[in-house]
């Protein structure tokens, strides 16, 4: 997540307000503080972005696992964030999953790159995720004062390290160019119900929520960014965040055969009727 899309750089605006500000000239354009992907028009089907599976294991071999470490479960608070190191020797962008807690200060852009390493995947799957950047690091990373380290992640419930769609609406995040996790038009985007982190990228759908200016972390500097903070206040106002997204998606996720089973097992299912009727 360390590269953007040229449509990142599309309708956004550059920096021009003080060294702490959040926004930045959105002129007097606004957008919806919350919408669902699918109705953002940016929202678009994809095929699996990971790059070859021989690739990808041989970038991974020797760093799946932490050792001692046990890997997420389903419902699991973790971040994720890009793997610096991997990409500098590899050239494959692959994601080091961090233990969560529940302080809930990742609603709060108190993000979980600096927790216990569980692991690398090649890419991940978090319900109710948020995005979080530290500014200090940011800054001192976009002004050329140090070089890039672990300072950002998306940080959600863990649902699975293999997902299997790459649907929805893209956002990216390049500390050179902006203070926050953007959208394709450089709008901040703060919260999905659903994110797929993988390479440089996130899809996202479900639930999506921008930020404003109540809830936009401010920059650490004067240096400028390209992220667009809708102007306002109204998320102060903003109802939970916290969607049944994990439970609903892993219920829908069930193998048919799964329930089928489970009823033949009382004798009444589907699977003890046919060999019934076959007796018969």
């Amino acid at each position: 997540m360390q590269k953007d899309s040229p449509a990142t750089e599309a309708g956004a605006a550059t920096t021009k307000s003080s060294a702490t500000s959040a926004t930045t000239d959105n002129a007097a354009e606004t957008w919806p503080l919350e919408a669902n992907a699918r109705d953002t028009g940016l929202y678009a089907e994809r095929q699996s972005k990971l790059p070859p599976a021989e690739e990808l294991a041989r970038a991974l071999a020797g760093h799946e696992r932490r050792p001692g470490a046990e890997w997420a479960k389903a419902g699991d608070l973790i971040g994720s964030r890009l793997n610096l190191n991997i990409l500098r020797s590899t050239g494959v962008a692959a994601q080091t999953l961090h233990q969560g807690n529940a302080s809930g200060g990742h609603q709060r852009n108190k993000g979980f790159w600096k927790g216990r390493g569980l692991g690398v995947c090649g890419a991940v799957e978090l319900s109710n995720a948020f995005f979080n950047v530290n500014q200090i690091a940011r800054e001192e990373i976009a002004s050329g004062e140090k070089h890039k380290t672990p300072m950002a992640s998306v940080d959600g419930r863990f649902v699975t390290d293999a997902p299997q769609k790459f649907d929805g609406v893209e956002v990216s995040f390049n500390p050179k160019k902006s203070h926050l996790f953007t959208d394709s038009l450089g709008r901040a985007i703060r919260f999905a119900e659903l994110a797929v982190v993988c390479g440089h990228r996130v899809f996202v759908s479900g639930r999506l929520v921008w930020h404003d200016e109540a809830s936009a972390p401010k920059r650490a500097g004067d240096f400028p960014s390209s992220a667009r903070v809708r102007p306002g206040r109204d998320s102060e106002s903003l109802g939970a965040f916290d969607a049944p997204a994990l439970e609903k998606m892993m219920a829908e996720r069930q193998p048919q055969e799964s329930s089928l089973a489970d009823a033949d097992a009382s004798g009444s299912g589907v699977l003890a009727k046919k060999r019934q009727a076959k007796k018969g």
